[in-house]
């Protein structure tokens, strides 16, 4: 059952064809007949579809005769259908509908036209000031597609060309071995939908957008494999670009307005473009998937001959969002996102880029390792661009590259990871770059930088004698993990940082009210065993099914090991993504001549009740318990700052500190270990002892702001509060708040 389109109203009627009932809505004029039905292979018109004989002047009638008519829908049957000069639609409403791709094929069949000599430059159907005209269903060749080589000078002709035309759609057709210059363009057209279709080997551009277009979607489409072997040469799986223009254009000639390219798959165009716009107001790329591409998406205001092609050339209002981009094994992806103004020449001021988000997008694999001043994100002479939320991984130069006269830039919560092994310049390898003179109101913030290959050098880098008085730099975080990099901005640009403070966050705890006399823990806790033990016979510790929850088993050794010791730990496990597994292991290996003092954890956290058993070596006594600390979510950060605030329930001392937990620093005692020398920071320490007793209704505080502790909390270290009180409900009720920084 064909379904009703929006090109079609007021009436219906149906139509059987090859067995299969069609119900057909058709639109009304005036008083004028309904659009009708026209079988290509109907003896009026006898088109043959066998592959062999040339249908041209059958389906030419066809379309004719609907014309005629006032518009209809011309269908094809299943079958073969040679053409060779190509079909003209200069009328409304005409609809070519086949039966399916693969079952209808319509094109050059013989080496005629666009996809051979090329010597006529014919498209299989030429648009011409018509309104409401569409493709359904239906195969398109005129291949083969060509690999126009160095020369960079395709055929002309191609498949399906529009021209002043309005209300344009092709929807579920393949689009394939595209010969000659494009397989779908547009120019001065308006109200243009591809949605579902395939644009597969291509030999110049899949589809081309040229100039004075307007309301352009492209959704749920493919685009796939460029034929040529010749990287840097222009070769398009979508593009936007215009023609030089005629004397009866006027001055009313732009680029494009209104685009959409959303939800489509751009694959295998080694040698050039994924997606490309050479200016326009109001265009969007977004949801799409881009791989394989030399460059992934390429956004410029106009061409070396701007002038030439437009009167009014601008790249306005662009959203690049959404986007994943990869260059999937290409060993030398150029750009990932490039945004990049015009040089207009001599003293004329440049064509900005103006307005630009790039927003949102995951970038993989680009950064141009021979191009030096290529980044996975590219932006130059362009004003007011948002480049947030972006992941940028295995770049090859620099993840983000700000290369040139720039203004109201703001690269803010970015994520960059790991740089490639091939570089254009080894020793500038950078997170975000900012090249060359001409920054104005640029804001780098809030980003996070990763390195665990030691590809790289940088945070954030300037290049000497760059312009940026005003380029401020705030809130970003290196996450080193090899620790080859050398900070993060370079030198020759600390006269343009106005800032580089990381972001400071916060971690607070309260205080639990009305505890009793003793030591109460905040961030985690230690549960000591009070005794020593050898281990011998695989005692247990802990209750079954009772605290501690999600605690390492910990060990600090009494004496010398004499040889290598296995201490094999068994209970319920749980881990940091909430799976519980009983009768789980971990070990503990004790290395020969470990000395007294030496602790160990388990990486594993247990729930209750373990057994620990001597599984290797002689057994020596140790102390041992349970540990559970606060490791920022396994990250690395240093501990900045405290402030702890409370009011008292009842009189006596009190005593805080803030502990380092890691596996140094331990004394073994025989009756419990302890790590006081870890102490960050002690309330008892910093006040003297009389001045921290409570009373009933007295309050309190302790503050510093002068700390600087770099604790591995990717490496089983982290913090634990403690509080001692002399006295029952000493404390009515407080909280400590810690301060620190992703390191």
């Amino acid at each position: 059952m064909m379904a009703d389109r929006e090109y079609m109203t007021s009436q219906s009627y149906s139509a059987t064809i090859g067995g299969i009932q069609y119900a057909v809505s058709v639109q009304m004029s005036g008083t004028a007949t309904p659009m009708g039905w026209y079988n290509v292979k109907a003896a009026a018109y006898g088109a043959v579809g066998d592959g062999s004989t040339d249908d041209t002047a059958a389906i030419q009638a066809a379309v004719d005769v609907a014309e005629a008519a006032g518009g209809g829908t011309v269908y094809f049957p299943a079958g073969t259908y040679k053409i060779a000069t190509g079909v003209t639609i200069d009328s409304d409403n005409i609809h070519i509908l086949g039966d399916g791709i693969g079952a209808t094929v319509i094109g050059w069949q013989d080496g005629n036209g666009a996809g051979g000599d090329n010597s006529n430059g014919d498209y299989i159907f030429t648009i011409t000031d018509a309104n409401n005209v569409s493709f359904e269903k239906v195969s398109l060749t005129n291949g083969p597609s060509e690999d126009i080589g160095a020369t960079n000078t395709p055929n002309a002709g191609g498949i399906i060309t529009a021209t002043g035309s309005t209300k344009i759609r092709i929807r579920d057709c393949y689009l394939y071995e595209i010969g000659g210059s494009y397989g779908f363009v547009i120019r001065k057209c308006s109200n243009v939908k591809v949605t579902d279709t395939t644009f597969y080997m291509i030999s110049y551009a899949g589809m081309m957008v040229l100039d004075t277009c307007f309301d352009i979607k492209v959704t749920g489409c493919t685009f796939d494999t460029t034929n040529s072997s010749d990287t840097g040469y222009n070769r398009y799986l979508f593009a936007t670009g215009a023609t030089t223009l005629l004397s009866a254009d006027g001055t009313n000639a732009y680029f494009l307005k209104d685009l959409l390219v959303s939800g489509n798959t751009f694959k295998d165009n080694a040698v050039w473009e994924g997606i490309d716009t050479h200016g326009g107001d109001r265009i969007t790329i977004t949801n799409n998937t881009v791989t394989g591409c030399y460059i992934g998406i390429n956004a410029i205001n106009a061409t070396s001959s701007g002038a030439a092609y437009v009167t009014d050339a601008s790249l306005d209002d662009l959203i690049i969002s959404e986007n994943t981009i990869e260059a999937d094994g290409l060993s030398n992806g150029w750009f990932g996102v490039v945004v990049r103004g015009h040089d207009a020449g001599g003293t004329n001021e440049p064509w900005f880029c103006e307005n630009s988000k790039i927003i949102n997008n995951s970038i993989r694999g680009y950064g141009g390792p021979d191009k030096t001043f290529s980044g996975a994100i590219t932006v130059y002479r362009a004003r007011n661009v948002e480049i947030t939320g972006n992941h940028i991984d295995d770049f090859a130069q620099t993840a983000v590259m700000l290369y040139t006269l720039l203004s109201g830039v703001r690269v803010k919560d970015n994520t960059m990871y790991n740089a490639g092994t091939t570089h254009q310049n080894s020793d500038r390898v950078a997170g975000v770059t900012v090249r060359d003179p001409g920054m104005d109101d640029v804001l780098i913030e809030n980003n996070r930088f990763f390195d665990d290959t030691g590809n790289w050098d940088y945070g954030i880098y300037g290049w000497a004698g760059s312009d940026a008085a005003t380029v401020v730099i705030e809130k970003n975080e290196n996450k080193d993990e090899t620790s080859t990099w050398t900070g993060e901005t370079n030198s020759v640009a600390s006269t343009w940082i106005s800032s580089s403070a990381a972001e400071v966050h916060a971690q607070t705890w309260m205080i639990p009210p009305g505890s009793g006399a003793g030591t109460a823990y905040m961030g985690g806790y230690y549960v000591h065993s009070g005794t020593a033990n050898t281990f011998a016979g695989g005692p247990t510790w802990g209750v079954a099914d009772d605290e501690p929850y999600a605690a390492h088993f910990f060990v600090v050794l009494g004496a010398t090991a004499v040889d290598e010791i296995t201490l094999t730990v068994t209970g319920t496990t749980i881990d940091d993504l909430g799976v519980r597994t009983a009768s789980s292991t971990d070990t503990i290996t004790i290395l020969d001549e470990a000395v007294a003092d030496t602790y160990y954890e388990t990486s594993k956290k247990f729930l209750g009740q373990v057994v620990i058993t001597v599984t290797g070596g002689t057994a020596k006594t140790c102390d041992f318990g349970w540990v559970k600390y606060w490791d920022a979510a396994n990250t690395d950060f240093t501990v900045t700052g405290l402030e702890m605030l409370w009011e008292g329930g009842g009189n006596g001392a009190i005593d805080c500190r803030v502990i380092h937990h890691k596996a140094t620093g331990w004394t073994y005692t025989g009756s419990g270990a302890t790590n006081v020398p870890n102490v960050i920071a002690s309330l008892d320490t910093d006040y003297d002892s009389t001045d921290v007793q409570t009373a009933a209704g007295s309050h309190g505080a302790w503050k510093r702001t002068n700390l600087s502790t770099a604790v591995a909390g990717a490496s089983s270290e982290g913090v634990i509060v403690e509080l001692d009180t002399a006295a029952n409900n000493q404390i009515r009720y407080g909280q400590i708040t810690m301060n620190y920084v992703h390191t």
